[in-house]
């Protein structure tokens, strides 16, 4: 069964120690924009986390109550 290709030849360090030694010239996504924390439209994420909040909780009922007419049915 023959390697897959990339196991062939090992890994350059030196050229990976030159390519990614040095961010200075590289950004952060802060130091460009002028983000204000607690700015941003999050209803959509509101609206999301309820539902997900409504399905397990009414998900957690529905087993409790299958749990308990199992135990009742079994006794």
């Amino acid at each position: 069964m023959p390697r897959p290709r990339h196991r062939d030849k090992p890994v350059d360090s030196v050229y990976f120690t030159a390519r990614y030694a040095s961010f200075e010239d590289h950004q952060m996504a802060d130091d460009q924009h002028n983000h204000v924390h607690g700015s941003m439209d999050i209803t959509d994420q509101e609206r999301t986390f309820d539902g997900f909040m409504k399905l397990v909780t009414r998900g957690t009922i529905a087993i409790i109550v299958a749990l308990i007419l199992l135990a009742l049915v079994n006794a």
